[in-house]
């Protein structure tokens, strides 16, 4: 189908994020925090991820991403993505807003600034 397309390893993903309209992400092993993901979303993109995938993140499945853990999931996510732009726009929106609050420059000084000062107020 020519409307899907696996890219596979890229060098800069910002070049590609903004040219698809689904983010995949059928992470099945691995550990740590999937910056990939949160790439997607500070992208505006929808996402549809195992749960393994987006593991670490607070995001909410449905308001953030949708999770889809089998083959048959993943593919019914993706068709029902491509088929409602609506949500797809609603997810990808919620996604960006989450990384805004939660992973920015801004965000993660605010939660610098308050550790040191309950560091400081333990003594």
């Amino acid at each position: 189908d020519r409307r899907f397309k696996m890219v596979g390893y890229v060098e800069n993903m910002a070049d590609h994020l903004f040219q698809e309209d689904i983010y995949l992400c059928p992470l099945r092993v691995g550990a740590g925090i999937r910056f990939k993901l949160l790439e997607a979303f500070a992208a505006g993109m929808a996402a549809v991820s195992t749960t393994l995938g987006y593991e670490g993140i607070p995001c909410q499945p449905g308001e953030h991403l949708l999770v889809a853990d089998s083959p048959a999931e993943f593919a019914a996510a993706i068709r029902h993505l491509a088929s409602h732009p609506e949500e797809r726009k609603r997810i990808g929106e919620n996604a960006r807003r989450f990384v805004v609050e939660n992973f920015s420059s801004k965000a993660t000084g605010k939660q610098l600034e308050s550790l040191y000062q309950d560091l400081l107020a333990s003594g």
